[in-house]
């Protein structure tokens, strides 16, 4: 997180003879300039460098006025865990250890947990920018779920139904950390085999499942973690807060 910011601006409430109404709202305008300014920048910065988890990150957000002279400026973990780890940045983890905490987890009558992931997919021509989805689909995909679709409304996509080069199985690489070493890790199958279109009123979306348990693989919900983005530092870095200070200064006293 940024370091707290001082502004002093008792040489020009001393040189202009300024009184208690006028110094505060001298203060006021300062402070609510400087973080305008910050805002500014670094939502720039967000939308530049972030795209599928830029929802994510701007969710977390907050701007406390803690009164009229001090604002803090942040990321909330309540809002977003994700938003923190984008910022600090994160080792890799297991999803599975997330997962086996959920309030959404259900268990089989051998009293074992298990969850039904959903993965939603961006058309070819979409952005994709949400944290809603997990990707695009290719074309040849799209086109076959959607006139399954108009055949035989909510089944997926069997593996025999995607073209040869796309029912390959993804690999993941081994990951090896400071204190932590993860195996490489196959799909069972094809991310796209289960693709649906779906649709719920006048909305559509294209959604495949995958199921996680505790007999799940070891490393098979393996995330390789997050650079740190260090937004908010890169942000205050490229503010010029003098500036920002004497430019409001400035049409401060030519409106006294």
């Amino acid at each position: 997180m940024i370091p707290p910011i001082n502004i002093d601006v008792s040489e020009i409430i001393d040189s202009f003879s300024l009184d208690k109404e006028q110094t505060e709202a001298l203060m006021k305008s300062t402070l609510n300039a400087i973080v305008d300014e910050f805002m500014s920048i670094w939502e720039s910065n967000i939308g530049r460098e972030l795209k599928g988890t830029r929802g994510e990150y701007k969710r977390a957000i907050f701007v406390d006025r803690i009164d009229d002279f001090n604002v803090i400026v942040g990321l909330s973990p309540r809002a977003s865990k994700l938003a923190l780890m984008l910022e600090e940045g994160a080792s890799p983890f297991d999803i599975k250890e997330g997962f086996a905490k959920s309030s959404k987890r259900k268990f089989n009558k051998d009293g074992k947990w298990f969850l039904t992931v959903p993965f939603r997919f961006a058309t070819p021509g979409a952005l994709g920018e949400s944290s809603a989805f997990s990707g695009r689909l290719p074309s040849e995909v799209h086109k076959l779920a959607k006139e399954k679709a108009s055949v035989d409304p909510g089944k997926g996509l069997t593996g025999k139904e995607l073209p040869r080069h796309l029912r390959e199985r993804k690999k993941r690489s081994p990951i090896i950390t400071g204190t932590k070493t993860f195996a490489e890790y196959e799909h069972k199958n094809s991310i796209y085999e289960g693709v649906a279109k779906r649709t719920f009123g006048t909305d559509s979306s294209y959604t495949s499942f995958r199921r996680v348990s505790e007999n799940s693989d070891a490393d098979s919900w393996i995330h390789k973690g997050f650079v740190a983005r260090k937004l908010m530092e890169k942000s205050l870095s490229q503010m010029r807060i003098q500036d920002v200070v004497t430019v409001t200064t400035d049409n401060f006293l030519d409106n006294i």
